[in-house]
């Protein structure tokens, strides 16, 4: 044996492990690398429908595409979140930065950025990264002036995302008393419907959100499709999220409840401070430099006073001094509840989804949801405050002059009204409390096992009054027969009161009353286009408004908790009724020459040069399920005013196998007035219609108008 010999089989493995490392070097080398590229597949509505290789390149090109649809307004919501508006646009958002500022939201940001777990961080630079990408690559699609507001980071984002929060919850609140304070105005209407009550014994979902049609309520509709999940639903603008939608396992949608949140209260003033317990203490004080875009284009500089006490920010409106107390962005923070929304929407069943609301990090909302399993679900969500009994939840700006009453700590998720498959085979909402989410009533919803003085009291508005006749209209429902219910226009208010008031304005001898009457005698009670009386009733409530705002004492019968879906009903006071018709109807007349009026002449779906007859009315008091409303003030007099909020983004979603859905967004996928989706889906509105969701790939390619690669 060569002495060399028991050297070779060493030598051997050593050169078969050289060989199998270059072998796996070389297995790897002609891997692919991790993809992080995403494609943005555009149809012919104007939705991004988004197909990434990873989280991370999902959320990049979800910044990218809300920058090519929403620009400008992007900025600008950033702007004010900043606390910068008024550099942008003026003095009309002084009061804007003035509350951003003195909220602190802008350092609120960026302490729930800094709080984000690493991956959600990543995510949430990444968006910012397409917002950049596309702000640094076309620039000359942006204003120049708002362009100023880039490069945008992660702490925008939430500093935008506590700017929302604390909009919405001054609009159920006091706060909204606070000018410039609340949201332009929100509502919505929500149905799951469990097997049960379902034709075809696939669950269902209608989601109908009702926001304004411009600004920071504008939602946006988009697909996300990466390694975890396949979801289609809307997003606010300026978020990274989705945050009402469906995949094919889930669907879920949200309404403002009637969550009082954020207080108001007067603080009785004590030289440079304010009196509390007996005692006087100084306000917390600094100064903030505010710039002002002049109408010529130059900046001036506005120095305010930021005050704050012990009990909350402080702001001096005619004299007096306010300290706001605010859940959410104030005594209690949320800052995982983008991080939630997130994983909503990744969720795979309902105990899933169930215990990532759990975390309670949504600051309000009813949450409505419904899956492949037939399940279906409502939660009163949010940071509803634990009040002492002598600090009720009133929605009424309080004196304050001890701090004993103060609350300091909020619910958890599992102290909040809920309710999971009820007997009557459905979960509802349109904005009231939750205590008639399905009928027949539940133990889970008795609202005496929940403290009056942090949850709101019993009643229905007239609204969701018509969603609970039109969901029990038949025994079951078809996904059409949800389509056409969305779209239900007829007055619940009108059947209450016309039968009575026509019936005495019969009558009378004033001509002016019997003509009147004859007009609301032959009205269908809707608020079609072509219907005629809409707007002589609208007048009539008006005047009765002026006695009674609340209308409750012209009801011969009252609110019965027993039965919300029957009353109040009839009409009581009835002289002074009468006397308020003569007066809408000499009104009406004097301005238009008749008293039948189409409603369609009145209310308008204009935008982008679309001009079209609206079918929909305000919601409350009226009790108009489909919501479209314009300006009351201007259709009171006959003239035509185009409508500025409602119905915004719609879906209606059935998991029969494969799913189906079909959505809208009534204003269309762009804000943008030179693109051809800026008022594109007005027509669709107009006759009532919504459009397939398209979801996969092939159906997407044969409907595609543009395609784009972000690396």
């Amino acid at each position: 044996m060569s002495p060399l010999a028991p050297r070779g089989r060493p030598l051997a493995r050593i050169v078969a492990t050289v060989l199998a490392v270059v072998m796996l070097l070389g297995v790897q080398a002609c891997a692919p690398a991790r993809d992080d590229r995403s494609e943005i597949l555009w149809d012919t509505w104007g939705v991004p429908h988004i197909f990434a290789g990873t989280t991370t390149g999902a959320f990049r090109a979800f910044g990218y595409a809300q920058m090519q649809s929403h620009g400008n307004l992007l900025l600008g919501l950033y702007a004010q979140a900043r606390g910068q508006a008024a550099a942008l646009g003026g003095d009309e958002y002084l009061q804007s930065d003035v509350i951003v500022r003195t909220m602190g939201l802008r350092e609120r940001g960026a302490a729930w950025y800094d709080a984000q777990s690493p991956d959600f961080r990543a995510d949430v630079d990444a968006f910012v990264d397409g917002i950049n990408e596309y702000g640094r690559t076309r620039r000359d699609q942006l204003d120049r002036t708002v362009a100023s507001v880039l490069p945008v980071t992660g702490p925008d984002v939430f500093a935008h995302a506590a700017r929302l929060t604390l909009n919405f919850l001054a609009s159920t609140s006091s706060c909204g008393q606070l000018e410039g304070g609340s949201s332009a105005g929100a509502g919505s209407n929500g149905w799951a419907i469990g097997p049960a009550r379902s034709a075809s014994g696939n669950a269902m979902l209608l989601a109908n959100p009702h926001l304004g049609w411009g600004g920071e309520n504008m939602l946006y509709e988009a697909q996300l499709v990466d390694g975890a999940n396949d979801v289609y639903g809307a997003a606010p603008i300026g978020l990274p999220v989705v945050t009402m939608g469906f995949t094919d396992r889930i669907a879920w949608t949200l309404t403002v409840n009637p969550i009082d949140a954020c207080d108001l209260y007067e603080l009785t003033a004590n030289e440079s401070g304010y009196r509390i317990d007996g005692a006087g203490v100084l306000f917390e004080t600094s100064t903030a430099r505010i710039e002002i875009r002049k109408p010529d284009g130059t900046l001036l500089s506005e120095l305010v006073d930021i005050r704050r006490s012990g009990v909350g920010p402080v702001f001096e409106k005619d004299g007096k001094f306010y300290a706001v107390r605010s859940a959410a962005v104030g005594q209690t923070d949320t800052p995982g509840l983008l991080e939630q929304w997130y994983r909503m929407s990744h969720a795979k069943d309902l105990d899933e989804f169930r215990g990532v609301l759990d975390s309670n990090q949504l600051p309000m909302f009813n949450v409505l949801y419904a899956d492949r399993d037939g399940h279906v679900f409502a939660a009163f969500a949010g940071q509803v405050p634990r009040r002492a009994a002598t600090d009720v939840a009133n929605g009424a700006i309080k004196h304050v002059d001890s701090s004993a009453g103060l609350w300091t700590t909020v619910h958890p998720f599992s102290e909040l009204p809920q309710t999971v498959d009820p007997p009557g085979g459905f979960v509802q909402n349109s904005n009231s409390a939750p205590w008639t989410y399905t009928l027949p009533r539940v133990a889970d919803l008795d609202p005496a096992r929940f403290p009056s003085s942090d949850f709101p009291g019993e009643y229905v508005n007239w609204r969701e009054r018509r969603a609970l006749t039109l969901i029990r209209s038949e025994p079951t429902l078809s996904f059409d027969d949800l389509l056409r219910l969305k779209n239900d226009t007829r007055m619940e208010l009108a059947d209450s009161l016309v039968p009575d008031l026509t019936a005495a304005a019969a009558q009378s001898p004033d001509p002016d009353v019997r003509a009147a009457a004859t007009v609301l005698r032959r009205w269908d009670r809707r608020a079609d286009a072509d219907s005629r009386g809409t707007v002589l009733f609208l007048a009539w409530v008006r005047e009765v408004q002026s006695v009674d705002p609340s209308l409750d004492s012209f009801f011969r019968v009252p609110y019965d908790p027993a039965d919300p879906a029957a009353s109040p009903e009839g009409l009581a006071r009835r002289p002074e009724a009468l006397d308020a018709l003569k007066r809408a109807a000499v009104n009406l007349n004097a301005a238009t020459g008749r008293l039948d009026v189409p409603w369609g002449d009145v209310a308008r779906l204009r935008r982008g040069g679309v001009d079209l007859p609206a079918s929909g009315f305000q919601g409350d008091p009226f009790g108009v399920f489909r919501v479209l409303t314009p300006d009351l003030n201007e259709s009171v007099t006959g003239r035509p005013s185009a409508v500025s909020f409602g119905d915004s983004f719609v879906a209606v979603v059935e998991f029969a196998q494969p799913l189906r859905a079909e959505v809208l967004v009534a204003y269309g996928n762009s804000s943008r007035p030179d693109s051809p989706h800026y008022g594109d889906q007005l027509a669709l509105t107009a006759k009532g219609e919504l459009r397939p969701a398209w979801r996969t790939r092939d159906v997407i390619e044969q409907h595609l108008e543009e395609r784009t690669v972000i690396r």
